[in-house]
């Protein structure tokens, strides 16, 4: 089997794209990778067309054909927010098995056409609808939930929670030049879901992300080693033990494939407790470990599905490079997970 490597990515910074379309975040972030480089195979995020824009279907097709693209491979990958995550890993299985050379993967969002209560609601589709979503618990509810179980079995306090989310805004705040905010600051935001606010959930916002795989020729900038991906109960309160993320574990060991954990992690989660929870569930570095270093999904804002794409962006364009990289990618409430281990040549 092949190495893989990340030859070219290409983001849009989240936010609101009042004048574009879904379409239109897509090419603009793609189109710059397809004129250096060819893409035999497309491989596209599935929720931001399929839930937000007119209910889009087969939107990798979508894009291979506004590209003018003649790929012969063009698949729609819809996984809910992972839906990013689950492109790349299916990429990675077609370049790694030598089922095609260069694989585009693209996932783009957009929500700034609908209200507040619509993009919140984007996420309770995460859900199992005929399970969960029946009883009247939204996934902002049941994360708040999830929370203050958190707090009440280990002992904790709520500010466990705004800390992870300040230390994100801040890390967001150096890469952009923005105002840190603090934990304290946070605290005083307006209550979401006891014990959480509004600041512990990503913010939902447009954007698109492009990364071009290809097989390893020590020319790349970076080596995507590994993707694996692990799953668990999705209704969160019918788990064994809903505080011990398993999907988060299981998937991080596959792609680690025994090594040692990076000192560089990326967690991509729809809240802080989230975020937690699955810094929990993974085995500590030796040594001091940073993680979000560009803020993450939370710190910069979430581009629902493609915030995964984010994470290797990320790992190809930080200042000072890291040169190893877990990036952990995780569904709603924990129910899935993927995790990519990336390697950067010092000398890109």
């Amino acid at each position: 089997m092949r190495t893989v490597a990340i030859a070219r990515a290409n983001t849009l910074p989240p936010s609101n794209y009042w004048n574009r379309s879904l379409g239109d975040l897509a090419i603009e972030a793609a189109a710059p990778i397809v004129a250096d480089f060819e893409a035999q195979a497309v491989f596209a995020a599935g929720t931001g067309a399929s839930h937000v824009q007119a209910h889009q279907a087969d939107f990798a097709a979508i894009v291979a054909d506004r590209l003018g693209l003649n790929s012969r491979i063009s698949l729609t990958l819809d996984a809910a927010d992972v839906s990013g995550a689950a492109a790349l890993y299916t990429a990675w299985i077609h370049v790694r098995h030598g089922l095609c050379e260069t694989a585009l993967v693209v996932a783009a969002a957009k929500v700034s056409d609908v209200s507040e209560a619509e993009r919140l609601a984007l996420m309770d589709r995460t859900l199992d609808q005929e399970a969960e979503i029946v009883s009247g618990l939204s996934f902002a509810s049941q994360a708040g939930l999830l929370a203050g179980y958190y707090c009440s079995a280990r002992g904790k306090e709520a500010n466990a929670f705004t800390d992870a989310s300040a230390a994100n805004y801040a890390a967001w705040a150096k890469h952009c030049e923005g105002t840190v905010v603090t934990g304290a600051d946070l605290r005083r935001d307006l209550v979401a879901a006891l014990p959480l606010v509004r600041t512990d959930f990503a913010q939902l916002l447009d954007g698109a992300c492009a990364v071009l795989l290809t097989v390893d020729d020590t020319k790349q900038p970076a080596v995507l080693d590994s993707v694996a991906t692990a799953g668990d109960v999705v209704a969160l309160w019918e788990r064994p033990e809903p505080l011990a993320f398993r999907a988060v574990s299981d998937a991080a060991a596959s792609a680690l494939r025994g090594k040692a954990m990076p000192c560089w992690l990326e967690i991509d989660a729809a809240a802080s407790v989230v975020q937690v929870l699955s810094l929990d569930a993974l085995p500590k570095p030796c040594g001091a470990f940073a993680m979000n270093l560009m803020g993450g999904s939370q710190g910069r804002g979430r581009v629902l599905g493609a915030s995964p794409l984010y994470q290797l962006a990320d790992a190809i364009t930080a200042k000072p490079p890291c040169t190893d990289l877990l990036a952990v990618s995780v569904a709603g409430l924990g129910s899935r997970a993927y995790a990519a281990h990336i390697s950067r040549r010092a000398a890109a």
